[in-house]
């Protein structure tokens, strides 16, 4: 098979994924979605977004989508800001999901355009506008 070829495949397997993707979001209510992809800083087990009972039983993100945004968060003891937590107890690391990298790639695959963030300082504001515009596209 072509170099080429695969990059089509690859494209199309791409489309299809985001596809499903949206038509499961979409089913979703907007509190739903807010408790997924509205804190910055949540860190969530792989298992969270392939399980039907996060999803209000409607279904699950694919695996194959879901195992892009997998990552190692490594906590910086320096400060309470930059250390992890579980069940209010700081730890080392955490393997999980960053639900605001889906919010990201989301926008980018669904091409939604949202209102300035350039001016704006701190994660949180700029993430709640990207969730925010995300978030109205899918119930739109």
């Amino acid at each position: 098979m072509s170099k080429k070829t695969i990059e089509i495949k690859a494209e199309k397997f791409d489309k299809i994924m985001t596809r499903k993707v949206k038509t499961l979001l979409s089913k979703l209510s907007e509190k739903t979605l807010w408790n997924i992809f509205g804190d910055v800083y949540a860190i969530f087990p792989k298992k969270f977004f392939t399980s039907k009972v996060n999803f209000e039983g409607k279904g699950n993100l694919p695996r194959m989508y879901v195992e892009d945004f997998v990552h190692i968060y490594k906590s910086n003891f320096s400060s309470p800001k930059s250390t992890i937590y579980v069940n209010d107890n700081p730890v080392k690391s955490l393997e999980g999901i960053l639900a605001a990298r889906i919010v990201e790639d989301l926008i980018e695959k669904f091409g939604i355009e949202h209102e300035s963030t350039a001016a704006l300082s701190g994660r949180n504001a700029i993430h709640s506008i990207k969730t925010s515009a995300l978030i109205k596209y899918l119930k739109s």
